[in-house]
């Protein structure tokens, strides 16, 4: 199971999508391997969003292998973004500190565990701040 997101420009073109063009998409993905077990749930402890990123997402088509892909709207996309931006790295370790996420298993408990975890989060912040400075949504699964 490995997490990828990609932007689009607007929900109704993400709609429109069929699954073999999201596939084809998510080959090209910002792709942050299994670290989302761990990094959307530090996003999403962070940007007080939900446990995977956010709870306030479109399903979008068929099942992936581990559920549909998901739409994030524009507007959650500058929401969320807003507030990971503006986390110190207090914030981040404090968040961390108090995630208390099933799907984090004790790989995530060692130093390198939490490396991966780390590099996972910084490049899903990279996305949600690149899809709001130009008013995208973000489509994720977990593939």
């Amino acid at each position: 199971m490995y997490g990828r997101m990609i932007i689009v420009d607007d929900a109704a073109t993400a709609l429109a999508l069929s699954v073999d063009q999201l596939s084809e998409m998510f080959d090209d993905a910002v792709d942050v391997d299994k670290s989302w077990e761990a990094a959307w749930p530090l996003v999403g402890a962070i940007a007080e969003s939900g446990m995977i990123l956010t709870d306030d997402v479109i399903p979008l088509g068929d099942d992936l292998g581990y559920g549909p892909a998901m739409v994030i709207s524009a507007a959650t996309v500058q929401e969320m973004a807003s507030k990971l931006t503006s986390a110190s790295p207090a914030d981040v370790e404090a968040a961390w500190g108090a995630l208390d996420n099933p799907l984090m298993t004790d790989r995530y408990d060692d130093p390198d565990g939490k490396e991966f975890a780390m590099d996972g989060y910084a490049q899903t912040v990279e996305v949600f701040r690149g899809a709001a400075e130009s008013s995208k949504v973000i489509v994720f699964a977990i593939v």
